[in-house]
């Protein structure tokens, strides 16, 4: 039982600073950028998603698949 209030200390410290470094990173270096105000053109808008026609993908010369069916 001894050793169990030996390393309470440790655990104490080890726990304090998983928990107390990210809080005093935050509250020293607060995320404090000003919104983007105005109409929807200041939001950045991601390009739509095309899929290519099927003549234009280009297709290998062989196809790997027979060569495993011949071996």
């Amino acid at each position: 039982m001894a050793w169990f209030w030996l390393n309470t200390p440790l655990c104490a410290l080890i726990f304090r600073a998983v928990c107390g470094i990210p809080v005093w990173l935050v509250i020293k270096h607060p995320d404090t950028t000003p919104l983007p105000t105005g109409g929807s053109d200041t939001i950045p808008q991601a390009r739509p998603f095309t899929l290519a026609a099927p003549s234009t993908v280009a297709r290998p010369a062989h196809a790997p698949s027979a060569e495993r069916e011949a071996a």
